[in-house]
């Protein structure tokens, strides 16, 4: 938690009340795997609560009663509204940790990247919910760290979705995953507050075309005082595609110093921010400006700024040039850049084969593919890499015909 300012105190109770969410959090990342698409809902508001509630959390002087002989601490009483949110979703928290789970055999838990928490959570797993007799179970994470828990055992889900298809890899050596097909694309984005007092100033960026538009938009960045967020390229995809923007556009600029000007070291703690946290930090107005994909700015309502070609890692087109840039992870994993495209797998151990393969039938049918669509996530030739024979037979069709097949 952050230290408190010189000169200022923290409002009576905000603080144990800032735990319990927290704690709450917490909870429902280690326990996410028991529960359904309802909870993504609450979880992400709770974010979003914990977050509004940090720009409540100072005060220097009592509020001042307007009637003239009073002086009344209105401490707790101006904390009404965020107080009010606050204790009403922990009692919704309670509610939804407390009951009974689901029949296993109805249930459908989903593995999913952080970034697809709103289509997966509030159109896919309630639509599949609807179409059919399972109980989707949604749970999302950096992609990285959802293949470390796998591999760790720590979860076992009946089907895993990826913001990059590398992260299946290290599934496949260890006879956890024997095939994944690639799914539907994103493009990277820069995101910003409309709370935020360099909102003109990126405005004005988000106006131009994309090239001369992000060369501003990083010139921005690059101030003092601006409060740039991301997430961690050890855990995350997108942490590490944020990295490649910046080193592809020092190339396309000429300027060298440019990742440095407005990242700072590539896990610079000041940046870093859980992926399910992120959005509603910005939307909140306690960053200024960050690295989304462009299905985040969309879901979210936020501003952004396109862009080009070059750099948002969009266009197959473009795949050579954007493997120039690269990433080495602390366990000396290398990351190269490349299209985003989201990959979809059943892992061999899933709990329920039946409900996995009813689960992508239903993401890749003319319904699921529009929810897609709608969300800033077209859908591209599913491609599959490993064992074509391991595929479920019901979803050969679903994946394309033998042209389409490719093995590692």
């Amino acid at each position: 938690m952050a230290p408190l300012r010189a000169g200022f105190h923290e409002r009576p109770g905000l603080r144990a009340l800032r735990l319990e969410l927290s704690l709450c959090i917490v909870v429902y990342n280690e326990q996410a795997n028991c529960y359904g698409a309802a909870q993504v809902i609450l979880v992400e508001t709770l974010a979003k609560c914990l977050a509004q509630m940090d720009m409540y959390r100072y005060r220097e002087e009592p509020i001042m009663n307007t009637t003239p002989s009073h002086q009344v601490d209105r401490s707790h009483a101006r904390l009404g509204k965020p107080r009010t949110l606050a204790r009403a979703l922990l009692v919704a928290v309670v509610a939804i940790f407390t009951a009974a789970p689901a029949n296993a055999e109805e249930v459908v838990s989903v593995l999913h990247a952080g970034s697809l928490g709103n289509v997966m959570g509030l159109a896919m797993g309630p639509a599949f919910e609807e179409a059919t007799d399972y109980n989707a179970q949604m749970e999302g994470r950096g992609s990285v760290a959802l293949a470390n828990m796998i591999l760790d055992g720590l979860r076992k889900p009946d089907v895993y979705i990826s913001a990059d298809p590398k992260t299946n890899e290290p599934l496949m050596k260890a006879d956890l995953v024997d095939w994944y097909a690639y799914g539907f694309s994103n493009a990277m984005v820069i995101a910003y507050s409309p709370k935020s007092k360099y909102a003109d100033e990126f405005e004005k960026a988000a106006s131009l075309p994309p090239k001369e538009g992000a060369l501003k938009a990083f010139q921005v960045m690059a101030n003092e005082g601006v409060r740039v967020g991301r997430t961690d390229p050890k855990l995350d995809p997108k942490g590490y595609r944020t990295l490649f923007v910046l080193e592809l556009a020092e190339q396309i600029y000429e300027k060298p110093k440019l990742s440095e000007k407005v990242l700072g070291e590539a896990r610079n703690a000041e940046q870093i921010f859980p992926e399910m946290q992120l959005a509603a930090r910005l939307d909140t107005g306690q960053l200024d400006v960050g690295f989304y994909y462009r299905n985040e700015a969309l879901a979210h309502g936020l501003p952004y700024i396109q862009l080009p070609d070059k750099l948002c890692l969009c266009d197959p087109a473009l795949a050579e040039w954007y493997a120039t840039a690269s990433y080495t992870a602390p366990d000396g994993t290398t990351y190269r850049g490349g299209p985003i495209v989201y990959s979809v797998t059943i892992p061999q151990a899933a709990p329920n084969p039946d409900g996995a393969v009813a689960f992508v039938e239903f993401m890749f049918s003319p319904q699921g593919r529009k929810i897609l669509k709608d969300h800033g996530l077209p859908v591209v030739e599913h491609v599959v890499y490993g064992e074509w024979d391991a595929v479920p037979e019901e979803l050969h069709d679903v994946l394309g015909p033998p042209a389409q097949k490719a093995t590692k």
